[in-house]
């Protein structure tokens, strides 16, 4: 009985182990600031503006109005 008990524990720490190694091992990159602000500022243009497009031409050159 204490044999399987003992076994059980053994199983359980070795897993504990093994999955605070395994979460400590991600890698966890971080965004700069000037990649942040970038993303935001590309964000930014995409909701409540009112860009007219004008596309000319047989290749489709498009600009904003």
């Amino acid at each position: 009985m204490k044999n399987t008990i003992l076994k059980i524990v053994f199983v359980a720490a070795l897993a504990v182990v093994a999955g605070v190694t395994a979460y400590n091992a991600q890698n966890k990159e971080e965004l700069s600031d000037l990649a942040l602000e970038n993303i935001e500022a590309l964000a930014g243009d995409e909701s409540g503006t009112n860009t007219s497009w004008s596309c000319r031409g047989s290749v489709n050159r498009c600009h904003a109005k």
